[in-house]
């Protein structure tokens, strides 16, 4: 026992000799292959739980997807010693805020820039029928949730990280508490209540196994509470689930088969209309680009001119 101690021990001593440098190497080893095109939201990185600065920007997929800390990894899950545990996870993994990016995690901060992601933790204590078969669980939550990003164990094995894409990150509480009571409900697993904060840290892990989707569709539902801020946009947070999942399935169709819909000018302009009406002004031009793309005369900057009319002129124009 004093020996694996001590083994331990020599394996933190050499990842504290490097510590500066690897929080910067994990992003070049990933468990799954990112597919080229496709644009991973930056985060704040720190180096560990106890810092309140953070270093740089990162992907949030490198970050997540890494293998770089499997060693360091298994020692945690190994290891009975709360001493080596503790050290492990509280100062030597590096942690993203995995909803954005910010100056500090302290309460006043200067920057925000909300990666539209939020993260839900589904801990195995909470949780004793799952009894290990993480594998089917993460199956389960991809059949179930089309807007699950990534799905992987946590730190210590026993319970799961979860990305989910979101569509109001104005509205990040309430669709964080719609998130973990549909859970319960689909699921019957019951996530943490209390990781709804923003600049909540997500810890360095190793999953070689995880379920991974960056083609997610944005998480639509809302829990009406007093949980945040009201949305900035009200036509577009009432506006129905069920017609949403149908434009973005519509637009997946388009973008797979590159089929062009913008059949003349004035039919282009009321699919912007109609997106602006119903989306906003930030998704709503994500979708117009999207949409717009497979035309022989495609130009963004003519594109983003036409969505800017759109936005001031979408009234009574609706999908």
């Amino acid at each position: 026992m004093k020996d694996s101690k001590n083994l331990s021990q020599q394996i933190l001593n050499t990842n504290k000799s490097n510590s500066n440098n690897s929080c910067s190497k994990f992003m070049t080893n990933t468990v799954v292959r990112i597919p080229a095109g496709i644009p991973s939201p930056k985060v704040s990185l720190f180096e560990n739980m106890t810092s309140v600065v953070p270093i740089e920007e990162i992907s949030l997929w490198e970050f997540l997807l890494s293998s770089d800390y499997q060693d360091i990894v298994h020692i945690y899950r190994e290891t009975q010693d709360p001493a080596v545990r503790k050290e492990i996870k509280k100062f030597r993994l590096p942690c993203v805020t995995v909803s954005g990016i910010f100056d500090t995690r302290a309460r006043k901060r200067l920057v925000h820039r909300h990666s539209r992601y939020i993260c839900v933790d589904i801990d195995g204590k909470d949780n004793p029928g799952v009894k290990g078969r993480w594998s089917r669980v993460k199956e389960l939550l991809a059949e179930k949730f089309s807007s699950l990003c990534y799905a992987g164990l946590s730190v210590g094995g026993n319970g799961l990280c979860l990305v989910f894409r979101i569509a109001y990150p104005e509205r990040h509480r309430a669709q964080y508490f719609a998130l973990i009571n549909e859970i319960r409900t689909k699921i019957h697993l019951y996530a943490d209540s209390t990781c709804c904060d923003v600049t909540r840290l997500r810890v360095a892990s190793y999953d070689p196994e995880p379920f991974f989707n960056p083609n997610a569709v944005p998480y639509l539902n809302l829990i009406n509470k007093d949980y945040g801020v009201p949305c900035k946009n009200d036509r577009s947070a009432s506006m129905d689930v069920d017609t949403k999942m149908r434009v973005y399935a519509c637009i997946k169709i388009i973008s797979d088969r590159q089929i062009d819909i913008t059949c003349g000018y004035k039919v282009w302009r009321a699919i912007g209309q109609a997106l602006a009406n119903e989306f906003g002004p930030e998704e709503g031009r994500r979708l117009f680009h999207l949409v717009s793309q497979w035309h022989s005369d495609y130009y963004p900057t003519e594109c983003d001119r036409l969505f800017d009319w759109c936005i001031a002129n979408h009234d009574f124009i609706n999908i």
